[in-house]
């Protein structure tokens, strides 16, 4: 007999006039608070319960989702939380229970969809201060934290620079491609600046700055197991999917060195410059760590960006055993990590730090005094293994592109 699995019906949901739209804006007392309970608040029940179907959440259910018409009156609250829970939620993937290691994202602290409802229900605007108040000097905080985690300047560097109004530490991003391509945006725009009269590549174009500078192109360099967001990049910056250079990999998975200068020297036959090496602090699909300290050596050498992915590993920071695979993280110029990976917040959260020396201007791609999103919480979390002596992750929801900012 197939289970019941629709939603109980409340007196709130059934009383004359309680579809109307005006009171969708009132307490939610009816349909939806019933799936929070059953879903947000349990998931790891919901997921081993009648109403969840682990058969259908691995088959295509185009038919369901076909119609492309925007119904000309509104759904009532009941019946779209019916909907929801017999189409939607009762056929998703079950990433969110303890027992799912399928792919890198997992089940969350029991904490974090009550602090999710909490900023929902707040809907503040962080792009400017009068709408969002406080939430812009916790963003500028928790970016300086991020900051700190990877460069650990002093108490004075910040005291200076974490809430100066005309410059910023970082920036929010959507997502590990979106923190990706800010990075290198501010390499590009860094390279390809202002000078002699040159109004830089950021107003100028790219076909103008090639031709000022005196290049025949620009090239990403990164070892063939670079994520497919590199190539995104390389396309919307107008450097071109063809210019994103991948360097052959050892037994482990970790950029070759010889072949690296091998690449550059070939790239410089070509006249094509070199914007930036990219590090992998954790491939993707085996989690192998670059060679850092030696690729910090040959960018050194090259006069080139050096920036870090370490979408995966990039939680290893907080780690005190695993913390010395990131040797010389600190000559980079930027590093990217995603937060819902090993950090233990929602999807799709990333960050990305990015250090340019002292004394110089921002690049114009980082000019931001606050960042597009806000909706975070932090906590420390201490694994109980001693013997491990890890300290886990951070907690919270958002995505970052943590910048230091140049002085203007």
């Amino acid at each position: 007999m197939k289970p019941d699995i629709s939603l109980e019906r409340t007196s709130h949901s059934t009383a004359g006039g309680d579809d109307c739209p005006l009171r969708w804006f009132d307490a939610d007392r009816g349909a939806f608070e019933l799936l929070e309970r059953w879903i947000a608040e349990h998931p790891a029940d919901f997921f081993a319960g009648e109403r969840f179907d682990p058969v259908g959440a691995c088959t295509t259910r185009e038919a369901v989702f076909a119609s492309v018409e925007l119904p000309e009156t509104p759904t009532s609250p009941q019946a779209h939380a019916d909907h929801l829970l017999h189409d939607v939620f009762r056929h998703v993937m079950p990433v969110a229970s303890p027992t799912f290691v399928g792919h890198m994202t997992s089940s969350l602290p029991s904490f974090m969809p009550s602090l999710a409802k909490v900023v929902t229900a707040l809907n503040q605007n962080v792009v400017k201060l009068e709408t969002s108040g406080a939430l812009t000097g916790l963003e500028r905080q928790v970016i300086g934290m991020l900051h700190n985690l990877v460069f650990a300047q002093d108490s004075a560097f910040y005291g200076r620079w974490l809430h100066d109004a005309d410059h910023a530490l970082g920036a929010i991003c959507s997502g590990g491609t979106v923190a990706n391509l800010t990075a290198l945006w501010a390499s590009r725009n860094k390279l390809l600046g202002a000078r002699d009269g040159f109004a830089g590549v950021h107003r100028a174009g790219m076909v103008a700055a090639l031709r000022h500078y005196g290049h025949d192109g620009l090239a990403i360099v990164v070892s063939e197991r670079g994520h497919y967001s590199l190539r995104k990049a390389a396309d919307v910056l107008g450097i071109g999917r063809d210019n994103l250079v991948p360097v052959e990999v050892d037994a482990e998975g970790r950029m070759r060195i010889d072949l690296l200068r091998d690449t550059l020297r070939g790239l410089q036959q070509r006249n094509i410059r070199p914007m930036a090496i990219v590090g992998i602090a954790g491939t993707t699909e085996t989690g192998a760590v670059d060679p850092l300290d030696a690729i910090a050596d040959v960018a050194q050498e090259a006069g080139c960006h050096f920036h870090v992915d370490a979408a995966w590993g990039g939680a290893t920071l907080l780690s005190e055993r695993e913390r010395w695979r990131f040797a010389r993280h600190r000559a980079c110029r930027l590093v990217v990590s995603i937060a819902h990976k090993q950090f233990y917040v929602p999807m799709a959260p990333a960050w990305c730090c990015s250090a340019a020396r002292r004394g110089r201007r921002k690049s114009s791609s980082m000019r931001t005094t606050s960042c597009a999103r806000a909706r975070w919480t932090w906590a420390a979390i201490r694994s109980k293994d001693r013997a491990a002596r890890r300290q886990s992750c951070f907690t919270r929801t958002c995505t970052c592109s943590v910048a230091r900012g140049w002085r203007s």
